[in-house]
This record gives C-alpha cells, sequence and structure tokens, in this order.
C-alpha cells in the first residue's frame, strides 16, 4: 500500500517556498473574539501566536473581531514539496516535522481543512513551531473563556483546496468519501472509537476461499464507516486506532497489514498492556478536553470480532463494565437497536446478542461511558458474511449510529 507521508532523510538546498500569500485566513462570525478563533485551531496555548494574531491583524486583545470580516491566522502557509515536511520548511527537526504533520491532520479530522496537504500542497505550519522561544505560555486575555462561541468552525479562505464535491473530505476516510452533513442531532456528542488490535496485532484470524481475514482490518472498516455516519449528524469523532493509508474499503478480502497507528500518529507497542494503556490514555486525555468544554455526551465504543469454535455461529454482542450503570444502559440500547433492524428486515430470523459485564481494561480504565462491541464469530462462515460484504458492514455501522442517536436523544 502507498504510503502517504514520507520523513526525506536527504537534505535539499534549494530554498524554502512559502505562498505569496503568507498565512491562513478565516472569516469571523458574530461574537467571535481572537481567543475563541484561535481556541478553534488549537493555538490558544501559546502566547507567540496570540501576539502574532494582534500584528498581523491591527487588532488589540480586547477586541470582538467584526462579522463577516477576513482574519489572517497565526498559521504560515507553505507549498508542500511533495517530499517531506522537514525539506518544505527548510528545517531538519524531525520532531517538529512530526508535530507539524500531526497538527495538519488534526485539522483535517476535525474538519477545519478540506483536503490533505499530501493532494493540495497546502501545509499548515502554526507560528509556535517556527517563531516562538520557550514552551507554552499564555497570559490570561480580558475575557478567559476560549471556548469557541459557536458550534461549527470558521471556515477558512485560503488554503487553495482543488474544487471540492459538496462536503468535507477527511483523509482517514479515504480521498473517494465525502462526508455530506444530513443533520445536527449529535451536536455536543463526542464518541471515541478504538477499532480492535492493529499495529503488530492483526487480532484473530478466519479463512475463507483460502484468503485470511484478519480481524483488525474488517474491525476498523467497521469503525470508519460508523465515524462517518456520527460526523455526517454533528458529532465529534476520534479515531483511536488508525491507518493513514486504507480508508473505507469496498473489497470482499481486506489485506492484513501491520501499520495501524495510535491517536493522534503513534506507533502501537508490542505489548498487549502498552497497547492498551496507550489506547486508554489517548481517550482520557481527549475526554478531559472535551469535558472542560462542556461536551453533553461522550462515549468509548471498542469494536471487536470473535473467534470461537467454527461450528459457533455468534450474533453482535456487548459488554460493559460491572461498575458502569450507564455503560449497561448504552450497551442496552445498542443491543435492542439491532434486534428490531433484524426483525424488521428479517423478521424469521431471529437475534440472541447478549449483553454482559465484564472488568476489561478498555472498559474500567477509559473515563468515558464504554461499550465492548463484538460483532460475531471470524470462524463462522455464515458470520463471516457480516463482515466481507460491504454492504453489511455498513448496515452494522448504520444500525450502531442509529442506537447511538437514542442513547444521545435519552441524555437529552
Amino acid at each position: 500500500m502507498k504510503r502517504l507521508f514520507i520523513l526525506s532523510l536527504i537534505t535539499l538546498l534549494n530554498v524554502t517556498l512559502i505562498w505569496s500569500q503568507d498565512y491562513v485566513k478565516v472569516i469571523a462570525r458574530p461574537g467571535e473574539t481572537p481567543q475563541s478563533l484561535l481556541s478553534w485551531y488549537k493555538l490558544h496555548e501559546y502566547q507567540c501566536n496570540f501576539d502574532k494574531f494582534y500584528e498581523i491583524n491591527n487588532v488589540k486583545s480586547d477586541t470582538k473581531l467584526k462579522h463577516n470580516t477576513s482574519y489572517q491566522l497565526p498559521i504560515l502557509l507553505y507549498r508542500y514539496n511533495g517530499k517531506s515536511i522537514r525539506t518544505t520548511i527548510g528545517d531538519q527537526d524531525i520532531n517538529k516535522a512530526l508535530r507539524i504533520k500531526a497538527y495538519n491532520e488534526q485539522m483535517l479530522e476535525i474538519g477545519l481543512m478540506t483536503t490533505s496537504f499530501i493532494y493540495n500542497r497546502a501545509l499548515w505550519v502554526p507560528i509556535h513551531e517556527v517563531k516562538c522561544k520557550g514552551g507554552k505560555t499564555v497570559t490570561p486575555p480580558t475575557n478567559t473563556n476560549t471556548t469557541p462561541t459557536t458550534s461549527t468552525p470558521p471556515p477558512t479562505t485560503n488554503t487553495s483546496p482543488p474544487p471540492k464535491p459538496p462536503g468535507e473530505q477527511y483523509a482517514i476516510f479515504g480521498k473517494n468519501q465525502t462526508v455530506k452533513m444530513q443533520s445536527d442531532k449529535l451536536k455536543n456528542a463526542v464518541y471515541y472509537i478504538v477499532a480492535g488490535h492493529g499495529g503488530p496485532d492483526t487480532g484473530a484470524i478466519g479463512s475463507r476461499s483460502g484468503k485470511d481475514l484478519c480481524e483488525d482490518e474488517y474491525a476498523y472498516d467497521v469503525s470508519l464507516r460508523l465515524a462517518k455516519n456520527l460526523l455526517e449528524n454533528g458529532a465529534t469523532v476520534y479515531m483511536i486506532t488508525r491507518d493513514n493509508n486504507d480508508g473505507i474499503r469496498d473489497g470482499e478480502y481486506l489485506p492484513c497489514d501491520y501499520d495501524e497507528v495510535c491517536w493522534p500518529n503513534k506507533k502501537i507497542p508490542r505489548g498487549q498492556k502498552s497497547r492498551l494503556n496507550q489506547r486508554s490514555s489517548a481517550i482520557n486525555d481527549l475526554y478531559q478536553n472535551h469535558k472542560a468544554r462542556n461536551a453533553k455526551v461522550q462515549r468509548a465504543l471498542m469494536i471487536h470480532i470473535d473467534s470461537r469454535s467454527q461450528s459457533n455461529q455468534t450474533d453482535v454482542f456487548f459488554y460493559h463494565h460491572p461498575a458502569s450503570p450507564n455503560g449497561k444502559v448504552v450497551a442496552n440500547q445498542l443491543q435492542e437497536t439491532i434486534k428490531a433492524q433484524y426483525q424488521k428486515h428479517q423478521p424469521n430470523r431471529g437475534y440472541n446478542g447478549t449483553v454482559t459485564a465484564r472488568d476489561l481494561h478498555m472498559l474500567r480504565e477509559t473515563n468515558p461511558t464504554a461499550v465492548y462491541i463484538e460483532l460475531g464469530n471470524i470462524r463462522h462462515p455464515r458470520d463471516q458474511r457480516r463482515f466481507v460484504v460491504k454492504d453489511n458492514r455498513q448496515a452494522i455501522a448504520n444500525w450502531l449510529m442509529d442506537g447511538l442517536v437514542e442513547d444521545y436523544l435519552k441524555v437529552k
């Protein structure tokens, strides 16, 4: 599979190219302040970002920005050279390049960029990466609330993307996938999706027509489809286990690989305990951030495929932690939704999916209400059709989303 990003070890002698328009521009909305605007773009932890914003826009710290007016952000716009971030910005610091890459991926993930810099060559480099001295230091503003004033981010105006189709593009879903907003019914809800295993661990392996079926690949594809559904209905979504070059795939046989990473872009360790701690820590850090911003609902979803005797067919089933009554409520809602869908589409089939309490690390050690989902038995021929047929993978994702909507409405 083609890698989307390569850090070159070759130092080029040519001069770094910065576009004639040096800074990314945005349009301010009603009630926008410098603090809320920079908070949207994850720039609010560095005082030099505020100083540069005031300087390049000729505004003061206590200024309320003018509605429908264009402002420059303290983000330099570089023309990515197609080779590496280090040669693009003329700086061989590998850690800086990785931070800039992670920043661009984060902006794409939350919808503030529409296309990956790999495709449109528009690389965003925050001022604090190239102009600041020292660490994270911010002088508290007069208005200390740095939470964005509206639920949707301000639009950028000069990232020079190619003409885009209706909707938004997120690199994580693949370049042919477009997220089209259908509703805001999951507004202020945050979901952390962990597709099981990944990296050095493929999880359970089944066999069909002489081909291997790796648990992590099929769990990941269902997870991506669920994430896309949730985004299209206004939620904030984090894919905790990630594959930067797979995206949503329609094939029957998804090749096994080992290049998955953990949010934001960390190598997955070999040891099981280290892998689980890495994932739960990533979720908990994000959870605290969104808790401070008064997210209404936060849910962690672990998506796996079981492995049992080849003769043992199973339905989708769920685990919650014994000490989590909310986890039990969410698991029951998901189970009831899937049961109702089977009754609707296959009334004579029956459904025997269960909800059970288990003391699993990812249920015990994560702060959000968490549910562990097993999609079936990867070794059973009939269960395998639930995974290998793309329409079935999409149906599972759709039904899980429906259950999460019902859960959200009960909380609301």
